[in-house]
């Protein structure tokens, strides 16, 4: 029998509930994990071999010794700024799911083999290159990418999950009677059939009551003979997190192939026909938007938004490195600061107490992110890679984003 006693900091419940499974059939702990670690590949073997693998019952054996991962790293730094990490997060959410380490041996095999958490990326298809991504997660980047980074030898533009790997979604349909949550990524996966038939094989089994939990781009809400609300009116709990990371013409930028026109009605369409839903504005925060950042807050809020905290959440970036928000030097992070400071003063007055906190906190996170870690030998990087890609999509970022001024004409 396995425990674990509230003085270990790097325990986590996920080895014991939930998979991530990528666009390439690889299997990982979480989102969080970057491509340093994983548990294997779907291509290779069935999900019930990869749950019991000697990859994961090893991390299984030394997160109860209390032994640090180093892919876990990303947890690690947010809880050292004094946040609250992923980590921490699902320890709570599921703390119900703690009998499982007494169903767990000491070689860290776990005879209970219910995934009840699932994180799955069907493919990498996506009609956005938002320029903190790369092909791997949009293939809409691929032409780009050869072009920005000229030795990148990966022919394959599109990794379809379903089409690599038949077990996969039989694999998939044996978890889903005790299925809690599903967590929808891309690629795009508001445009890939496959999550709208295992929607669909959900409704199917009476399981409507699972949660589902969405990253989306809200470009479409219809694809092929399917359309996304109405699907989700069957379900009782549907989160969806909208990755906006600016407004209008930074936006369409930061995110190209984004419409912000499209994207404000969907969001309207989702408020009116799907009241119950829980919409995030979910951006991915870089240098590129660490000051547009404030203006996002500012639009959400003036249409009356944001009703709870919950309803703003900024991911960090730390890949591309050269994109962090930690290529700032010193004096331009103070000055970002004071520019945050100076807004949260100006919404004292229209913005309810809890939600203004809440802004603060992580308008403060996003400082002492750019603090812990100093990036600025990579700002040439930075220049090199935004002038190519200005020059593939024929853009002008200086113009859009002046206050990257200093980092690109240093």
């Amino acid at each position: 029998m396995c425990t674990v006693t509230q003085d270990n900091k790097v325990f986590c419940i996920l080895p014991w509930i939930h998979t991530q499974i990528r666009q390439n059939g690889d299997v990982y702990p979480c989102c969080r994990v970057k491509h340093r670690f994983s548990y294997g590949s779907t291509l290779n073997n069935t999900m019930d071999q990869i749950w019991n693998s000697e990859e994961i019952k090893k991390v299984r054996v030394d997160m109860l010794a209390g032994t640090p991962q180093s892919f876990c790293d990303d947890c690690y730094t947010i809880e050292k700024l004094g946040s609250q990490s992923y980590r921490q997060m699902v320890n709570a959410d599921f703390k119900d799911e703690f009998y499982r380490l007494e169903q767990t041996d000491q070689t860290g095999h776990l005879s209970n083999e219910s995934i009840i958490y699932l994180d799955i990326r069907f493919s990498n298809v996506c009609n956005f290159k938002c320029r903190s991504c790369n092909p791997d997660s949009s293939n809409s980047w691929h032409d780009d990418y050869k072009k920005v980074h000229p030795d990148y030898q990966n022919d394959k533009r599109t990794h379809k999950l379903a089409l690599d790997s038949k077990t996969v979604i039989s694999d998939i349909e044996k978890y889903l009677p005790k299925i809690k949550k599903i967590y929808f990524a891309g690629g795009e996966p508001l445009l890939d059939e496959n999550h709208y038939l295992l929607l669909e094989k959900l409704i199917e089994l009476k399981r409507t009551d699972v949660e589902l939990n969405y990253n989306t781009n809200l470009s479409h809400l219809n694809f092929k003979k399917w359309n996304a609300i109405a699907l989700w009116k069957q379900f009782s709990f549907v989160k969806i997190s909208a990755s906006i990371d600016s407004i209008g013409p930074s936006l369409e930028l930061i995110r190209k192939g984004a419409v912000w026109d499209d994207i404000k009605n969907n969001l309207h369409v989702i408020k009116s026909f799907l009241p119950t839903a829980r919409l995030q504005i979910y951006p991915t925060l870089s240098v590129m938007n660490c000051y547009k950042i404030t203006e996002l807050i500012d639009y959400f809020l003036k249409k009356d938004f944001f009703k709870i905290p919950q309803q703003f959440e900024v991911n960090m970036l730390n890949d591309p490195d050269y994109i962090n928000v930690s290529v700032l030097n010193r004096t331009e992070i103070d000055k970002l600061e004071n520019h945050y400071k100076m807004y949260l003063q100006s919404i004292t007055s229209i913005c309810d107490p809890l939600v203004l906190s809440h802004f603060s906190e992580e308008l403060e996170r996003i400082i002492k992110f750019a603090r812990h870690q100093d990036y600025t030998h990579l700002r040439n990087k930075f220049r090199v890679y935004t002038f190519i890609l200005d020059g593939v999509r024929k853009e002008k970022t200086i113009d859009v984003l002046p206050e990257l001024f200093n980092l690109l004409y240093e």
